[in-house]
């Protein structure tokens, strides 16, 4: 989606849960691309280049942050030495726990809606409601605190 085109970015409702996804990613990307080791490179920019615009389309990027998300791809990920640390690892696998338990959240919901004979247009604000639900500042503060407590312990 080229949110340049106002037609297109009309069609995307941003909400704080899209901003605590971002953070999540800013974090994941530095723990993988910062101070590195040069034998790092190439599977480094194998497993980054699977977000980047240039390798395929926003679906295609998608889906490849979902399977990070939500599949056991997630501990393959290189990180580097400077965040192969137990604490700093700990909080990413804690943090993205958030959005799997959400995850978990909506494929349920989406199995009793299609019990339930829902049409796929129905699930549009069950999906968001679910996202708030799930994914909220007292989740994400959560992890922080303790985090916070397995550094300082």
């Amino acid at each position: 989606m080229d949110l340049r085109d106002p037609e297109k970015a009309r069609a995307v409702n941003h909400h704080l849960y899209h901003d605590y996804e971002s953070l999540f990613w800013v974090a994941l990307w530095s723990a993988i691309k910062s101070e590195h080791a040069p034998s790092m490179e190439k599977e480094i920019q194998t497993a980054v280049s699977e977000w980047e615009p240039e390798t395929g389309g926003y679906t295609y990027i998608w889906g490849n942050k979902i399977r990070l998300l939500h599949t056991a791809a997630f501990v393959d990920l290189p990180f580097t030495p400077k965040f192969d640390s137990e604490p700093l690892l700990w909080f990413l696998f804690e943090f993205r726990a958030v959005f799997h338990r959400a995850g978990d959240a909506m494929k349920d919901e989406r199995m009793n809606q299609y019990r339930l004979g829902k049409n796929r247009e129905d699930w549009g604000p069950i999906r968001e409601a679910i996202q708030y639900e799930w994914i909220h500042r007292d989740k994400i503060q959560a992890v922080v605190e303790a985090w916070r407590g397995r550094v300082s312990a």
